[in-house]
């Protein structure tokens, strides 16, 4: 029934959503759109990505979508979502090398949500394929305050080595 939704409405030129990638299977992709992921089969994927990264920042700037100013558990929970949408958008921006569209997206994530880990080691990944390796492990000293990661760590080192701070990195 999944695969039989899906071809019929993407047939007929639809567009179908999924509130989270991996609810897309095999064999289809997605990519983020606003707050959801926009599913395609993976013949029909955009060839080109360049107006399909511009449309999802510029759904973000219509939805005028800000911070939550309470805490209760939807609100939170909403822009946790966003949050993760925006950080996804980056992640896939990153992959195909457009670093400013990757920046905005992650920066943006984090307005959202700050303490979204994954967005600040995504963001020192920007800049760290565009060589500000000190805002770069600045970034990556933030996410390892939020959490504790190998990952991060390395990325830290791999930043002060870059930027020329061998002993700290050694360490």
């Amino acid at each position: 029934l999944y695969y039989y939704v899906l071809n019929y409405n993407l047939s007929l030129g639809r567009g179908v959503y999924a509130d989270l990638p991996h609810k897309a299977l095999p064999p289809y992709r997605t990519f983020p759109q606003g707050w959801a992921y926009r599913v395609f089969s993976v013949e029909n994927m955009p060839p080109d990505s360049s107006g399909w990264y511009k449309r999802s920042l510029d759904l973000w700037e219509v939805s005028r979508a800000r911070p939550a100013v309470t805490s209760d558990f939807f609100s939170v929970h909403a822009l946790d979502y966003g949050a993760s949408a925006l950080n996804n958008l980056g992640v896939q921006a990153l992959n195909d090398r457009k670093l400013d569209i990757a920046e905005t997206a992650f920066k943006r994530s984090l307005l959202f949500q700050p303490r979204l880990y994954q967005g600040w080691n995504n963001w020192g990944n920007v800049l760290y394929q565009k060589k500000d390796y000190e805002r770069s492990a600045a970034c990556y000293r933030i996410a390892l305050a939020a959490k504790e990661s190998p990952n991060y760590r390395y990325n830290l080192g791999r930043a002060l080595m870059a930027g020329g701070h061998k002993e700290q990195a050694e360490k």
